[in-house]
């Protein structure tokens, strides 16, 4: 693991000082495709050539081999620099990116930053599907990731908008399933959470992220006033339908319940 790390500072450092494999593979006295086996972590420097790359580009070795939190901020900032905006690719071309992102932040996966962005590298992926077979694939990536945020995060915002996904997922079973009932019933709990978290924040702890914020506040209205267009659009599926009635009435009230919250906030 840690010459994984290794191999990603050396290219990141390089590329911050805008360097070519070639370049440092010079000062190093070593081919460049040595520094690329370096980079690539199918070979080691030994401490010889650590101490030579570290003075090269003037870093500690706990740097180099990622063994202080500025390393750590480096490679997330990193990450979050290349993966954290949105394209619109294909679903192909999307996902080879979603791998990469993987391979490069398998170090850190675990930070809250990370995880939000995999999230939407994975809504994005969501966004893009071109078949049920992608449809189920990536629902079960996130449903992987947001339950991993869940377990672990303490990032209110974060949680709340995992919380929203995993709704979300449930949401999306289809009618004629046999666990569309309880997966139902699973969204519905999910989005008291959101609710929960979005107008009523003193039932949770405030911890990170200031809850009563206005930027956050707006971020949950909106997230909420999304999903309640996707639920107005689902009764209206059912009354056209009007093949199980039992199911129209739950949905309308929980709908009034969105109403009269959103209702409640805009006045």
């Amino acid at each position: 693991m840690i010459y994984q790390t290794i191999g990603k500072n050396i290219k990141q450092l390089r590329q911050e000082r805008g360097m070519t494999q070639s370049e440092l593979a010079d000062r190093l006295f070593v081919s460049p495709q040595m520094v690329s086996r370096y980079e690539n972590n199918s070979a080691a420097p030994d401490v010889a050539m650590l101490a030579k790359i570290s003075s090269i580009f003037q870093v500690s070795l706990d740097v180099l081999c990622g063994l202080d939190n500025t390393s750590k901020d480096r490679c997330i900032n990193y990450l979050i620099e290349k993966y954290a905006d949105k394209t619109y690719d294909s679903f192909a071309v999307l996902n080879e990116k979603y791998e990469n992102f993987l391979r490069e932040a398998s170090d850190v996966l675990y930070d809250d930053r990370v995880m939000k962005i995999q999230l939407l590298l994975l809504i994005n992926l969501h966004d893009n599907i071109e078949n049920n077979k992608h449809h189920r694939e990536i629902n079960e990536k996130i449903f992987e990731c947001t339950s991993r945020i869940l377990d672990i995060s303490r990032d209110d915002e974060l949680r709340s908008f995992a919380n929203y996904r995993m709704a979300l997922y449930y949401w999306e079973t289809p009618f004629d399933s046999a666990d569309y009932q309880k997966n139902l019933t699973l969204s519905k709990d999910y989005l008291r959470k959101v609710l929960l978290c979005t107008y009523f924040p003193e039932y949770l702890p405030s911890i990170g992220t200031d809850i009563h914020s206005n930027e956050y506040i707006d971020a949950q209205i909106n997230h909420i006033e999304f999903f309640a267009g996707r639920l107005h659009n689902a009764i209206k599926q059912l009354r056209r339908s009007n093949s199980v009635p039992e199911l129209d009435i739950k949905y309308e009230e929980l709908f009034s319940c969105l109403t009269a919250m959103l209702n409640k906030h805009n006045t």
